[in-house]
């Protein structure tokens, strides 16, 4: 392997073999002299099998199962980078459930644990424990409730036997907007947008929308290849809905998970003069949580 573009900063790096958009083999990472450098030669690097990781949906969830989705983050957690607040390497996937509740995962790492997001109607998984934050987020115990739900973890060992994924009900949230004199605004937008997150990958982890690192990564090699698009099913669509002749707006099916949102209507501006009058609010899991938000009547309207 001869690489110049390495950053002569980088302590390590990720080799991975990519098939037609699929990873076929990974390599564990590799450390190399951080001090200034030009060419980097290695040679006799073993490249280890990637593989499949199946699962199923616990019994809670009604079969046919719809629009069911799982996506998966692989992790690299060592006793270093437990204790620094620095993005890990990670490496994404996703897949479709099938209506009997099973999934298969392809193009993993065989050595790498993995955490999991699986959301279809009315339900999704059980996020990490408190007990798994603090062993993963040592830095930040006791500091939980300042954090958003982070998707459940599973190690090699789990990933071998087939897990069955614990689920529990989807929440959602009831929206009043109205007008600067409290009269209610009706068919204004209303979105939300939940998210979790992914270790040491920041709070970008839009819960629906699905990348696969692999084919990213085949659509830099190639140009040429249209670009993927997010697999987000009918999510973002079922995440929004319009408000009522009393101003309400209901949003279902939305996972347990900190979520950002937003109202807006065309004859209408924020408190700051904005097309949007933003929130952010937390959902938990068989609950209904409560909005309210105003909106100024725009001038010439």
């Amino acid at each position: 392997l001869v690489s110049p573009v390495l950053d002569p900063r980088e302590k390590s790096f990720q080799l991975i073999q990519i098939v037609d958009g699929t990873a076929v083999s990974f390599r564990k990472l590799v450390e190399v002299d951080p001090a200034p450098r030009g060419r980097l030669l290695i040679r006799d690097l073993k490249m280890n099998r990637a593989v499949s990781r199946r699962g199923k949906l616990d019994g809670q969830v009604p079969r046919p199962v719809k629009n069911g989705l799982v996506i998966a983050c692989a992790i690299h957690i060592s006793d270093e980078n437990r204790m620094e607040l620095l993005p890990a390497w990670n490496w994404l996937t996703y897949s479709s459930v099938a209506e009997d509740g099973s999934f298969e995962l392809e193009g993993l790492p065989a050595d790498t644990p993995v955490q999991l997001l699986v959301l279809c109607d009315g339900w999704t998984n059980v996020p990490m424990t408190d007990e798994e934050f603090d062993f993963n987020f040592p830095l930040n115990e006791g500091n939980r409730e300042f954090f958003p739900p982070m998707p459940q973890f599973l190690s090699v060992e789990e990933l071998a036997d087939e897990p069955e994924i614990a689920m529990h009900r989807s929440g959602s949230c009831k929206i009043e907007v109205v007008d600067e004199n409290a009269r209610p605004v009706s068919g204004a937008t209303v979105s939300m947008n939940p998210s979790q997150l992914f270790f040491r990958s920041g709070y970008g982890t839009g819960l629906g929308l699905a990348r696969s690192s692999s084919k990213m990564a085949y659509e830099l090699r190639y140009p040429s290849v249209k670009p993927e698009q997010d697999h987000a099913g009918h999510f973002p669509k079922a995440w929004s809905a319009k408000t009522d002749e009393n101003g309400i707006a209901l949003v279902e099916n939305l996972p347990a998970s900190f979520v950002h949102g937003f109202a807006c209507h065309p004859q209408y501006l924020s408190k700051n003069g904005e097309a949007v009058e933003r929130m952010r609010i937390i959902i938990k899991s068989g609950r209904q949580s409560e909005a309210k938000l105003t909106l100024l009547k725009a001038a010439g309207t």
